[in-house]
């Protein structure tokens, strides 16, 4: 298979092609970036630029360019316009496949997501994201398969994300926000995220699909992983009603529960994937050797 990667850079394509080296070795992977540095590399000025001549010869292509941060126009033209012109160019250049990363933000406050939960983002983020997905979705033939994979948060203990934040604001200051109940969300390592649409392109799986590490993150079990005793600072709902109207990303990253229904979720066929809890366990080990060497300078 070839398979080229838009968004070569990302954080996301770097972790495909370091699984595929491993699981797919005989697989042709080629990432698309602003800075080729490689002969497995196409550089484009823009992403805009992409042309089918840039993608003929692919079987498939993974679109991993997209952003949370900006305007609304600047976030529709990367998540949504910027997605679609690329899968146009795949579709003329005769690719088989295009695989487009979405987001849980399109579900907007919704904690507990199943097949009945409609998209309703209340962000210019989650906004592109359901467009760019309205956008593709007529696109799909036998002869063009597409694969849309909603995401939850991705991490990993080596590259910034915000459960790495979490971690080192736990380990520093000591204390983990909590609220009633608890905060429980849909995670995903992006060790899991690699072996997922590996799967996804080797059966050519197409359709809307949701992918998460098995189990998921908890605030109260997060805060117990810390090398370090973690005091709860329990924040009333009031306060947390409040932040969740001045401070909305604040609020839906780390005070709302955004779980997606077990049977929703994607089951690779020849891979098993690592539960979140051993995940979770690897980035706090990560976080507190960093801070330890951050102590010494």
């Amino acid at each position: 298979m070839r398979l080229i990667l838009v968004g070569g850079k990302s954080r996301a394509a770097i972790a495909l092609r370091r699984f595929l080296s491993v699981a797919r070795p005989s697989w042709e992977v080629v990432g698309v970036s602003r800075e080729g540095d490689d002969a497995r590399s196409i550089c484009v000025a823009r992403y805009e630029d992409i042309r089918a001549s840039h993608l003929a010869g692919a079987d498939a292509v993974v679109h991993c360019v997209g952003s949370p941060l900006g305007d609304v126009e600047h976030l529709d033209a990367l998540n949504a316009k910027l997605a679609l012109h690329v899968a146009l160019q795949a579709r003329e250049a005769g690719v088989r496949q295009f695989v487009h990363l979405s987001s849980l933000s399109i579900f907007g406050n919704a904690e507990h997501i199943t097949a009945e939960t409609r998209t309703a983002p209340t962000g210019g983020y989650g906004r592109s994201k359901a467009a760019a997905e309205d956008l593709l979705s007529p696109l799909a033939n036998p002869d063009f398969a597409l694969s849309v994979v909603r995401l939850p948060i991705l991490y990993e203990g080596d590259s910034p994300n915000k459960l790495m934040q979490l971690a080192r604001l736990m380990r520093r200051a000591r204390i983990a926000p909590v609220v009633n109940g608890d905060v429980k969300r849909s995670v995903l390592s992006y060790r899991n995220f690699a072996a997922v649409v590996s799967d996804i392109l080797a059966n050519r799986k197409s359709g809307v699909l949701f992918a998460a590490d098995p189990g998921h993150f908890s605030m109260r079990a997060f805060a117990k992983m810390a090398p370090v005793y973690v005091m709860p600072l329990f924040i009333p709902d009031p306060v947390v009603r409040f932040i969740g109207k001045v401070y909305p990303q604040l609020h839906a990253s780390l005070l709302q529960s955004s779980l997606i229904d077990e049977s929703l979720l994607y089951t690779p066929s020849h891979y098993l994937l690592e539960p979140a809890k051993t995940g979770l366990q690897r980035l706090f080990q990560s976080q507190s050797q960093n801070l330890l060497e951050e102590d010494k300078k």
